[in-house]
């Protein structure tokens, strides 16, 4: 897994709508792959609370995108082989073979397949009204990705979510989603801890992204030069301390404006910010539109708060 500085890339892609439903809207470019994909299309209703409901299996060779909105499901990627880069709401990662990958509901997720590469994965894909509160339970509300997964625990559950589906099986498709979400748990668990130093210097950005950010003060704080500092935070997190404060600002920026109980300067202010233009300035920048229509997509509300009307 690599980080990628640059999110723009996704947002300069040229997406074609291709479908609206209750999971969302996605947009598409390029090929749709080939490979092997399971849907539940049973007369028996899933279970409400958690369930898979499709799975797939995918070979690209050639250049594909793909552009989330307003997704309500969690989507599973695992890269078996090659590389595909991934954009989770304000972050955005090269995944490799052996990362599992995390598209969590309420963000804006997109995939991006260049040109000229191949790439071969799994996704799985649940939903439910449990979902939200068992990834602040399993502690991956915070996950973007797993890296070094265990490719034969992986495709084992696959077979097992893609089996259940194809018999139609909707009484076991809500275990199926609570095994996949356990597995993902036990990879993170298995991982080697980061040192008590990179912990610290991650949770002080944690805490305090919404402060005012002097970097020499910070770098004191942990008893390092300036530009040690930076060095160590770029190794961490692939940003340099600015960029990171101002990530973490975003992404408490997406959690407010999502919920859509705040105005725009009180999002502002939340997350750090004294002027409401210098906000939406970086927000546009980074999301590729206003606070208000972020808040708008995902909530229905206008710039005064209000409900919007369906035509």
């Amino acid at each position: 897994m690599r980080q990628l500085a640059d999110i723009e890339l996704f947002l300069r892609q040229p997406a074609c709508f291709q479908a609206r439903s209750r999971d969302g809207s996605i947009c598409r470019a390029g090929e749709h792959g080939i490979g092997e994909a399971v849907r539940y299309t049973g007369k028996a209703a899933l279970p409400p609370e958690l369930a898979c409901f499709s799975a797939y299996h995918t070979f690209l060779e050639g250049y594909s995108f793909q552009r989330r909105r307003r997704q309500n499901f969690l989507s599973l990627e695992y890269v078996v082989s090659g590389e595909i880069l991934l954009r989770c709401g304000g972050r955005a990662y090269a995944a490799e073979a052996g990362d599992l990958f995390l598209l969590r509901p309420g963000a804006e997720n997109d995939w991006l397949h260049p040109e000229g590469s191949s790439c071969e994965k799994y996704g799985i894909l649940m939903r439910g009204t449990w979902l939200n509160l068992l990834l602040e339970r399993f502690r991956l509300d915070g996950v973007d990705f797993v890296p070094g997964a265990e490719s034969g625990a992986v495709q084992s559950l696959f077979a097992r979510v893609c089996r259940d589906l194809r018999e139609e099986a909707a009484e076991l498709l809500g275990g199926d989603a609570f095994a996949v979400l356990q597995m993902v748990r036990r990879f993170l668990d298995a991982a080697p801890p980061l040192p008590e130093l990179d912990r610290a210097i991650l949770d002080y950005f944690d805490r305090h992204f919404a402060e005012p950010f002097h970097p020499g003060e910070v770098a004191a704080r942990f008893h390092m030069s300036e530009p040690t500092f930076r060095r160590r935070v770029v190794a961490l997190t692939g940003r340099t301390p600015f960029q990171q404060a101002v990530r973490l600002r975003m992404l408490r920026a997406e959690s407010l404006l999502a919920a859509g109980t705040l105005r725009i300067k009180e999002v502002a202010a939340e997350c750090g910010y004294n002027s409401a233009y210098h906000f939406t300035n970086e927000f546009r920048r980074i999301y590729g539109v206003s606070p208000s229509q972020y808040r708008m997509d995902h909530t229905g509300l206008n710039h005064s708060g209000e409900k919007t009307e369906e035509v």
